[in-house]
């Protein structure tokens, strides 16, 4: 564990030292001592505790003028202090971080912990206390499991909510009437019932849970057909948390609509739930009372482009968070009820809000450049906020061009826009129409059949790991696979495809894959092995041999083993790489119609004459002479391509020459290697 300690000249505002907090706790910080270390003695302890004795008296503790926060790692700690020292900067903070003992502080602190009594009936134990010998009859027990930020009766706030329980409670039993929480309420609490449960009762408060509360969905309607709507509820006292939740209920939910309601109590926690951003609110209501304004204004930076509603004693502080376009309200907490409900009006008025949630398995992604050469679009183009939240971009019917393109992509920050996944095939249907009608162009150029052919390799990355090799989507294949024989011609010429090598652009799988087939025909073409069905199986099998992967950066290594050993990738993407090549094998077999051997150059583009390869280990025996062809392009490739224009192959036979000297792979090398000196 490593401890971050600060040292200041002076002590920081209550707001600041609220925002340092949280953004330590935001880096993972186990845990924050605050003043000295180690702790004060004589006079100094005396004076540390008379302050907190008489803390209520001021209203809060000084903030602290030092502190340690611990960590982890020294990795984490770093960050902290990165973070927190902006805001101490006129403080003259003096960091430091080492390495302290690791102590487990959860149970150390248990050992100081003992059952506390609360006037007039209330006993307070955790769970690892025994039962108090010879209790009076008359006492209430509550067991807890205490933690960080947890009422235990040790603070007076505590002590006088269950005091005030205790003098309302016969109005409690009138609101928790009829509810079945209320059977856990003993006759000795409040005025009879009519039926006892004993004395020294064991409370516990099996209540509506904190964490979410779902409406109901309504008989008959499919849930996929309504409108979905999160709100955040921040609010720590419960009866107005349960008023406000009412008000919701009744103002928004609705036959169309399906409420979910998150509860947090405190604001830092509402933070922390929006920092992981596993999900969107469309509403967040929090309770401000006028303090922690640096906790406020983080809620409302990570709640993102949201609907609030902030719940405070009057309308002063709204100039203090309200920003142009925000949608934002105030309702006061003395009349809760209507004030919220003219609020959630008010908001309703401005802008709807709430009705953009819709299933992620409903939409499919499709690269921006996929989207080149197929306008006016036939559907619908979305763009993604954030779990099942989308929003129409570009609607269908409407014309785009290449600067179109360029804004999205560089202006929205969208490499990824997204599609209806019932109408993604009319979009591969329209493409492959495109490509279709450039090829049959008398004055197509290789550049033009190169751009069409890599936005379907584009567009066909995306839809097939979706919904599978569709006859859309093997209709795109077919006619890209087309457009570059084509230009490609029944004579390919290797020195010309690796001349153009290093000006191929885009991303690294699809100008891989559209190189890559070049490369294959052409060393196929010196092996006399020239016919069409030949040049068909090695191209189809090139844009298709990296479909399966997603990673640009993983796909670029050729063994397993250096990319084991980068240290770049999860145990996960490690695996996903290594059974690919049966992933897009299996591709194969969703094809109506596809030439015999493709599936076997797929299954074995990543084996080794030696039997190093993946993902069966096959030697030189067991590999086809299609696929020995295409592995071998497939290493001229990557090594040309990290070589300097003019480099001639002659180097890459003596390195390679080792690797290749059994089976089909010594016979293709040296046929390759004749050629090349009969051409010198």
């Amino acid at each position: 564990m490593y401890a971050l300690t600060c040292a200041l000249s002076a002590r920081p505002t209550a707001a600041d030292w609220d925002l340092i907090s949280g953004l330590l706790y935001q880096f993972h910080s186990q845990g924050i001592e605050e003043g000295e270390e180690p702790p004060p003695t004589g006079e100094a302890a005396l004076h540390a505790a008379n302050e907190f004795e008489h803390a209520l008296e001021p209203g809060v503790l000084s903030p602290p003028d030092r502190f340690s926060a611990y960590f982890e790692n020294r990795r984490d700690a770093e960050h902290a202090q990165r973070a927190v020292e902006p805001v101490l900067a006129n403080l003259k903070p003096i960091f430091d971080i080492h390495e302290v003992e690791e102590k487990d502080y959860a149970e150390l602190w248990k050992e100081n912990f003992h059952p506390i009594h609360v006037d007039p009936c209330w006993l307070v134990r955790a769970t690892w206390h025994a039962p108090e010998a010879n209790a009076p009859t008359s006492q209430l027990e509550l067991i807890v499991e205490p933690g960080m930020a947890f009422g235990t009766g040790s603070h007076e706030t505590t002590r006088a909510c269950l005091e005030l329980l205790t003098a309302h409670a016969a109005r409690l039993r009138r609101v928790l009437q009829g509810m079945a929480q209320a059977e856990w309420l003993p006759d000795s609490f409040g005025p009879p019932r009519g039926t006892g449960r004993g004395h020294h009762e064991q409370l516990s408060a099996p209540g509506l849970s904190d964490a979410q509360t779902s409406m109901p969905q309504q008989l008959g309607q499919p849930l996929a057909e309504k409108i979905r709507m999160n709100i955040l509820l921040v609010e720590d006292e419960g009866e107005a948390r349960n008023i406000i939740q009412l008000v919701i209920e009744q103002k928004l939910s609705t036959p169309e609509k399906t409420i979910t309601i998150v509860h947090r109590r405190l604001l830092q926690d509402a933070i922390e739930l929006l920092e992981k951003q596993d999900q969107l609110f469309d509403l967040i209501v929090f309770a401000y009372a006028g303090t922690g304004q640096a906790l406020v204004k983080c809620l409302i930076q990570y709640g993102g482009p949201t609907a609030y509603v902030m719940c405070a004693p009057d309308n002063t502080s709204r100039a203090a968070f309200e920003q142009p376009g925000m949608l934002f309200e105030v309702a006061i907490r003395s009349n809760i009820g209507p004030t919220l409900l003219a609020a959630l009006d008010r908001l309703a008025a401005k802008r709807k809000f709430g009705d953009q949630g819709t299933p992620d398995g409903d939409f499919v992604p499709i690269q921006t450049e996929a989207l080149i050469g197929v306008s006016p679009l036939k559907c619908d183009v979305y763009i993604k906020l954030g779990p099942e939240r989308y929003i129409k971009l570009i609607k269908k019917g409407d014309e785009l061009d290449a600067e179109d393109l360029r804004k999205i992509r560089d202006v929205k920050k969208a490499e990824s826009l997204f599609l209806r996944k019932d109408e993604a095939s009319s979009l591969l249907d329209r493409q492959a129409d495109a490509v279709k009608k450039l090829s049959e162009s008398p004055n197509l150029t290789e550049a033009e059949a190169d751009k069409a052919a890599s936005a379907s390799i584009e567009a066909l990355r995306d839809v097939v790991d979706r919904m599978g090799f569709t006859p859309q989507a093997q209709k795109l294949a077919k006619t890209s696979v087309e457009i570059t024989l084509k230009l490609l011609g029944a004579r390919p010429k290797l020195s010309a495809v690796l001349a153009r090598l290093k000006q191929e652009e885009g991303k690294y799988i699809t100008a891989h894959s559209l190189t890559l087939g070049k490369i294959a025909c052409a060393l196929a073409y010196k092996m006399q092995w020239n016919s069409a069905a030949t040049y068909l199986k090695l191209t189809l099998a090139s844009f298709l041999h990296d479909l399966p992967l997603k990673d640009n950066e993983l796909a670029a290594y050729t063994s397993l083993e250096e990319a084991k050993k980068s240290g770049q990738f999860s145990d996960a993407d490690l695996q996903a790489f290594k059974l690919h090549p049966i992933k897009s094998a299996e591709y194969t077999r969703q094809f109506d119609e596809i030439p015999a051997d493709v599936d076997q150059i797929l299954m074995q583009h990543h084996e080794r004459p030696d039997g190093s390869g993946f993902p069966r280990s096959l030697t030189h025996k067991y590999i086809s002479p299609l696929a020995s062809l295409f592995i071998i392009a497939h290493d001229l490739m990557h090594y040309m391509s990290e070589q300097p224009p003019g480099t001639l192959m002659d180097q890459f036979f003596v390195e390679a020459e080792d690797r290749y000297q059994t089976g089909h792979f010594k016979k293709i090398i040296k046929q390759l290697k004749e050629d090349q000196s009969t051409a010198t």
